[in-house]
Parts: structure tokens; sequence; C-alpha cells
């Protein structure tokens, strides 16, 4: 057999890397009416993580997070080969997190050398961080629609910080009819407000002290939207507030439609302020609802 058994004193989960054998075990739960929950992540995992890992397993009879850094949703000039990968820490993290399986395929696997298909969300994807990241939703839809298929779950589970990529997600497995229920999960933070990310990991000490002004600038945006500030005006002073204090730049900084991702110009319930902002080589997304 070509997975592995990981024990601690309270927990053991499956590390499977094959396909096949990873086909006999949803086989296997199937036939036992197992039901369950899925966590797909690049890996590096964090807090934020292990939260959707509780959400999974208070759902489900069994929970399934997947690593793969997945290299099709990087565009050229990114972050792919620098991406954290530290797998021996990630299983550390899982066995106490009430996982069944963990799922670690590598991109030959996923992507052999005859595979030609890709999948589009179309709408969903233009703006955004589709406007700043080419082609990516189209390799996360890719990558997201094999794990499916793969799986086949009962429960998927996402985070809200990434909250465009979880419409395409939502989206994605209503229009193909693909298994599972797709879940989000509130923001989890640190105690200074940043939202956890993987990618916090490439901050400098001087960086990590500026980053949490992105979420103290997006509450305070929405607030004043609130109140009946404009919404454009106060979008594009709030972009000059965060280069002011030390990003580097700003993608977007937008008020949001929570299903569509219309670009709003008053405010409205569940509506989100949404932004993308760079500081020193990192890239950091968040958003706050009004």
């Amino acid at each position: 057999m070509g997975w592995i058994r990981v024990v601690s004193k309270n927990n053991s989960f499956l590390i499977i890397s094959d396909l096949g054998e990873l086909k006999e075990k949803i086989t296997s739960l199937k036939s036992s009416k197992k039901s369950i929950s899925f966590v797909p992540t690049m890996g590096a995992l964090h807090d934020g993580h292990l939260e959707l890992l509780k959400q999974a397993g208070r759902l489900a009879d069994v929970v399934i997070v997947s690593i793969f850094v997945n290299p099709k949703q990087f565009g050229l000039g990114e972050d792919y080969q620098v991406y954290p990968r530290q797998i021996q820490r990630d299983i550390d993290k899982l066995l106490d997190a009430g996982v069944s399986v963990l799922y670690n395929p590598d991109a030959s696997s996923m992507y052999p050398n005859d595979f030609q298909t890709t999948v589009d969300v179309s709408k969903l994807s233009l703006g955004l961080c589709g406007k700043f990241r080419p082609r990516h939703f189209q390799g996360v839809a890719t990558v997201v629609a094999k794990l499916l298929i793969q799986v086949s779950p009962d429960y998927i589970i996402l985070g809200e910080k990434d909250f465009q990529q979880f419409l395409v997600v939502k989206q994605l497995v209503h229009d193909l009819d693909l298994p599972g229920e797709v879940l989000a999960v509130p923001i989890v933070r640190e105690i200074d407000g940043l939202a956890m990310s993987s990618r916090n990991l490439y901050m400098t000490r001087k960086e990590r002290e500026i980053a949490p002004k992105l979420y103290k600038e997006l509450k305070e945006v929405a607030q004043d939207i609130v109140i009946g500030k404009d919404v454009k005006e106060r979008c594009l002073a709030g972009i000059e507030r965060l280069i002011s204090c030390g990003f580097s730049s700003v993608d977007y900084l937008e008020l949001c439609d929570c299903q569509t991702l219309e670009l709003l110009d008053t405010s409205r319930p569940q509506a989100r302020v949404m932004c993308a902002a760079t500081i020193g080589q990192t890239r950091l997304i968040d958003n706050v609802i009004i």
C-alpha cells in the first residue's frame, strides 16, 4: 500500500498520494454510509485552516484535507517556486485536528503530460483579483473540479478571506452539478486584526507591524459608508491612506455585492468592502461585511 498512517496519542490519519488508493478509501467510506467534509488547501497550515477543519468535523463523520500547491493558479512572476511548503509541520498540526485523510498528490499526477482541460467560471472571475491575476481563478476552478470529483464530499469548507474564490467555487459546484455543499467560515484573525494567511510568512518584522492597518482601514471604510459617505470617494481615500502608511500598492479597494461581486456605489445589507494590497513582496487580501 502507498498510504501512510500517522499516529499520535489522541488521533491517527492516513496520508494518501495515489489517486487509486484515494478512490478505494472513498468507496469504503461511502459503502459504510460515512458523510465526508473536504477542506482543500495549499498547505503552510495555520489556525485559520484549523478552524475550517473544526467546522468540517462538526458537519460530517469524516474529514479529508488536501495539500496541493497548484501550479495552474500562479501566473508568470508570481510566487509558485517560493510558496511555503512545510509538509512535516502541516502533518504535526493535523494530528490533533480530527482529520481522517490527508490527500497529498503531486503535480505530475494531477496534471499529466497529456492534460488539456481547463474550467472557467467566467463572470465571477473577471474583476477584483481576477483583473490583476489573469487565469488565476481558471486554475482554481480546474483543480477544485478535479478534487471534488476525486473526493466526492458532502461538504466543501472554505474561508471567507478568499471571498471571491469562495463564490467561484460555489458557482462551479452549482453549474457542473459537482458533489458537495459549499460552506464558508468567517475570517480568522491574529490578535492585531491581520487576516491569517500562509503568505504572512513572507513579511519582514517591519512589514508585519504595518500589515494590520489594512483591516483597520477596511473597517473604517465600511463604517463611513454605513453613515452615508460617498462610496467611491471613501474607497479612493482608503487607497491613499494605505499607501501613506507603508503599503507599496493597492490593486483595488471596492464595495461589492456579496453574491455577484458587482461594484456598488451605495450600501446594501451584507455587501463587502474588499481589498488587495501589497506590502514589500507580500500581497494581502481582506474583506469586511457592511
